[in-house]
C-alpha cells in the first residue's frame, strides 16, 4: 500500500473528510501458529498486518479499530507493520516485542501467514476476535459469525 492509497476520501464509510475507522481483528498465538502460543494478535483492516501483540487483555478488548486521519494512524507510534507508509515506530517504541520476534514485520518471517490474515479480514470484515476454544477446526468468534 502506498501513502498515495493511504490518502481517504469523503463518501458514505469516511463521512467526515480525510477520516476512516479501520476495523482490528484479534487472533490467539496459537491459532496462526506462531511460537507465542497465548498472546492475542491485533490485526489492522487496512493493510491485513499484524500491528499490534496486545500486552493485556485489556489491550485486546479496548482497541476494536484504528483511527486514521490523512497520512496519520493513532497506532503509528507503535505499529508493528513496520513497511506500513503511515508507520512512524522507531526501534525504542517496538523494543518490547523484540524477545519474541527478532525481524518485523511478522509475516515476512512466516510462508503463508499474510494469505491467512487477508482470508480471515475478508470472512471477518467487522473485525473481532478469533481465539482457540474447542479446537482449531471450529475456533471461539466474537462477534458469532451470521447463519443463514
Amino acid at each position: 500500500m502506498s501513502k498515495k492509497e493511504c490518502i481517504l476520501k469523503k463518501d458514505d464509510k469516511n463521512p467526515v473528510f480525510g477520516t476512516e475507522k479501520v476495523a482490528v481483528l484479534w487472533f490467539q498465538g496459537k491459532l496462526l501458529e506462531l511460537p507465542v502460543k497465548n498472546r492475542l494478535f491485533g490485526v489492522c483492516g487496512k493493510t491485513n498486518r499484524i500491528f499490534r501483540i496486545a500486552q493485556t487483555p485489556y489491550d485486546a478488548i479496548t482497541i476494536v479499530d484504528i483511527l486514521i486521519e490523512i497520512f496519520q494512524c493513532e497506532e503509528k507510534d507503535r505499529c508493528l507493520n513496520v513497511k506500513c507508509p503511515l508507520n512512524k515506530s522507531t526501534a525504542r517504541s517496538l523494543h518490547v516485542y523484540r524477545k519474541d520476534f527478532a525481524k518485523l514485520p511478522i509475516e515476512d518471517q512466516y510462508p503463508g501467514l499474510a494469505e491467512k490474515l487477508e482470508q480471515s479480514f475478508k470472512d471477518h470484515p467487522k473485525g473481532g476476535f478469533i481465539i482457540g476454544a474447542m479446537s482449531k477446526d471450529q475456533p471461539f468468534e466474537w462477534p458469532p459469525p451470521i447463519r443463514d
